[in-house]
């Protein structure tokens, strides 16, 4: 009996390597057997940020989390993801820390500008 050949699969490839921009998406055509770091190696995200340090990075399939080494099945999305700026903590505390009467300040010097409505007696 002879082998049936498997077809190549596709995954898609998503990163925000540039923070504040549109994420690189790319879809990418692999063997059955390929991993995430197979992937990795097949995409052009390395060749389009260079200064892009994949080793600080997390990795997930439809935010699973996963290592170079997860087996890929088709149509994964492979999401690459980028280490942290700030600790989530510490932003909320920052966060929590800005005034929050800066937009009541808006409406009351609006208020106090303002033409008066109503029936002057």
């Amino acid at each position: 009996m002879a082998l049936r050949l498997r077809s190549l699969m596709q995954v898609l490839l998503i990163c925000a390597a540039v923070p504040d921009e549109l994420p690189h998406r790319e879809r990418l055509t692999l063997p059955p057997s390929a991993t995430l770091g197979d992937a990795l190696k097949a995409s052009a995200l390395i060749q389009g940020f260079p200064a892009f340090d994949l080793t600080a990075c997390g990795y997930a399939i439809f935010g699973q989390r996963a290592t170079l080494a997860t087996p890929l099945r088709e149509a994964d999305r492979i999401e690459v993801c980028r280490p942290l700026r700030v600790d989530p903590m510490t932003a909320r505390r920052l966060r929590a820390q800005k005034p929050l009467h800066a937009a009541s300040q808006k409406t009351s010097r609006r208020a106090a500008t303002a033409p008066k409505r109503g029936h002057d007696s």
